[in-house]
């Protein structure tokens, strides 16, 4: 796991915004639907299944959070996150990846990337997610 400090936290009364990217439409839905159950003000506003429409999609909604799958068509998830950390180096993403290894969660640390979390590993992204929506991440 790779966690770097940072991010505007939103206001109380408003939901932190997540964009999801993953190839696999199960995932997103899965993913939607943990995340609607936690209770904490965050809302899945867009969804994207590949890196060319994920930057499109983050363009278009600019999203508190994005959580990123690494291995996607077009463009990687680390790709997507070194275009639009580029642009906007405040932007809050999450690496979530089934091919997570220490060197990928190096280089996306180095980038700039929040947190790297693998695939499956549910309570630890919900609980940053959750810890975002209070402020506190």
């Amino acid at each position: 796991m790779s966690f770097t400090q940072g991010a505007a936290s939103p206001s109380a009364t408003d939901a932190v915004t997540i964009l999801l990217v993953d190839d696999e439409q199960d995932v997103r839905t899965l993913l939607r639907f943990l995340i609607g159950r936690t209770g904490a003000p965050l809302e899945v506003v867009a969804e994207a299944a590949d890196g060319r429409s994920a930057l499109e999609q983050w363009r278009a909604q600019r999203p508190d959070v994005i959580v990123l799958d690494e291995q996607m068509a077009n463009l990687s998830g680390m790709e997507v996150a070194r275009q639009i950390l580029t642009e906007d180096p405040a932007q809050t993403i999450v690496l979530y990846s089934a091919y997570l290894t220490p060197d990928l969660e190096d280089e996306a640390s180095e980038l700039g990337v929040r947190l790297s979390v693998a695939k499956g590993d549910f309570n630890q992204l919900l609980g940053y997610l959750t810890d975002l929506a209070g402020g506190r991440a």
